[in-house]
């Protein structure tokens, strides 16, 4: 009989919970405009990054590696003698691969090695961006026959971020603010935001053999700070 008991009290609070769920009203969400809003700053930049280096082939890997060490020095030797620290230098790419004969197999079934392919990238930051040609100039005068990129930035994007960040905002809200008048509604505090951005950073490729012409001083331009938001606004009726 107490097991009875329990399945019929369990099951009274199960109807009794049912029916509360069962009279309680759905929640009905609020009625609301979804705008998106976008912002630019145009700034100069304030970092240039230069990538250069030294690519030999040799017969044997020893005197590959040891051309490309010699190289990268009288390299590094120059742009130093240009004041740039030290901390601003540094190696991004070290590679030793062989080189084959052809395409085909020898009669062994196996590619032929006819010698190998050292490989030394450095990577310079220039902060004087006045520099920026005479470092290159450097390492191609220092024996570099690759000039991989050079890159405009800023050291710090988070001014113009926010000041984007805000220009995206205002808009937003003229957007809704129009669409509200529109359709004769008030606008409400913003439900939801969301916010999304990015720099723009112009890049001149500059990948060539030695021999090369290169320009300086080489212009720089503006880097481009984008910013946009989401935004979610509640609509009020109006009171006539």
């Amino acid at each position: 009989m107490r097991f009875v008991t329990v399945l019929a009290i369990s099951a009274v609070a199960l109807a009794l919970v049912s029916s509360a769920y069962a009279q309680a009203p759905e929640r009905v969400p609020p009625p609301f405009i979804a705008v998106t809003g976008e912002g630019e700053v145009q700034i100069p930049p304030d970092l240039a990054t230069v990538q250069l280096g030294v690519e030999s082939t040799s017969p044997s890997a020893q005197t590959a590696q040891g051309e490309v060490s010699e190289r990268v020095q009288q390299i590094l030797r120059r742009i130093r003698a240009l004041g740039i620290p030290e901390e601003q230098i540094r190696t991004t790419r070290l590679t030793l691969l062989p080189v084959y004969a052809g395409r085909r197999p020898d009669e062994s079934g196996e590619q032929r090695v006819v010698g190998y392919r050292a490989t030394n990238i450095v990577q310079v930051e220039v902060r004087d961006l006045e520099l920026a040609g005479p470092v290159i100039d450097a390492g191609l005068a220092g024996g570099a026959n690759r000039v991989e990129g050079l890159t405009y930035g800023l050291r710090d994007d988070s001014e113009p971020r926010l000041r984007a960040l805000r220009q995206a905002a205002a808009e937003a809200r003229r957007k809704a603010a129009a669409l509200a008048s529109a359709l004769d509604v008030g606008l409400g505090p913003p439900l939801e935001v969301q916010e999304g951005g990015g720099v723009i950073v112009p890049r001149f490729e500059m990948a060539r053999a030695a021999g090369g012409a290169v320009e300086t001083p080489v212009q720089p331009g503006l880097i481009t700070v984008r910013a946009n938001v989401s935004v979610r606004y509640r609509l009020i009726a109006n009171k006539d």
